[in-house]
């Protein structure tokens, strides 16, 4: 290997390290001089961590993170910021949106079978875990909520399927059992996100 394509290497791995989140091919591409081959780079900057504590792993097609080795996940987390406390009702109306979105803060309520405060929906978007997704035709034209890609990195979900099964979640009251209310799922007619 020439020593451009070993810094171009490095300039790869310098925006995997500085991004606070993972990144797709074609950010890095945006970033980088046309002629480097991002896709090469990032399959030798692979191979080059194995057996090191950190892992550079294609979390789905197309869009890679550098992550600490699960062995020494413990380790690390004591450096980081404390996590976030959730409240109750912050993850159940996280739940609700990641299963029956795109969905509207009226249908998190009939679903929870509870009025939601805004703090939860405020704490869900300033965590970037869910961002407005347009709005509802009908009366007052609704807003829609959806989850981001964030969402599912901080979870560690691949994608939506990933999501444990609902019927879970009603048997342990997460959801209200006695819906009786025909909310659209991600991938029908309504789906603005």
């Amino acid at each position: 290997m020439s020593d451009i394509q070993i810094a171009d290497k490095f300039l790869v791995e310098a925006l995997l390290f500085s991004s606070g989140s993972s990144v797709t091919e074609e950010q890095l591409q945006e970033r980088l001089p046309a002629l480097i081959d991002v896709r090469t780079a990032l399959q030798e900057l692979q191979t080059d961590y194995e057996g090191r504590s950190f892992t550079l792993s294609e979390i789905s097609p197309c869009r890679w993170a550098i992550r600490t080795r699960p062995e020494h996940s413990d380790l690390c987390r004591e450096l980081l910021r404390r996590p976030l406390k959730l409240s109750k009702a912050t993850i159940e109306t996280l739940y609700v949106i990641a299963y029956f979105q795109p969905v509207t803060r009226g249908e998190i309520d009939r679903i929870r079978g509870v009025k939601s405060g805004r703090n939860s929906m405020d704490v869900l978007i300033f965590n970037d875990w869910v961002v407005p997704a347009g709005r509802r035709p009908g009366p007052g034209n609704p807003l829609t909520f959806v989850t981001t890609q964030k969402f599912l990195e901080d979870f560690n979900f691949t994608d939506l399927d990933s999501l444990p099964d609902i019927e879970r979640l009603r048997k342990e009251g997460l959801i209200n059992r006695d819906l009786g209310i025909d909310l659209p799922t991600g991938g029908e007619e309504g789906d603005d996100g």
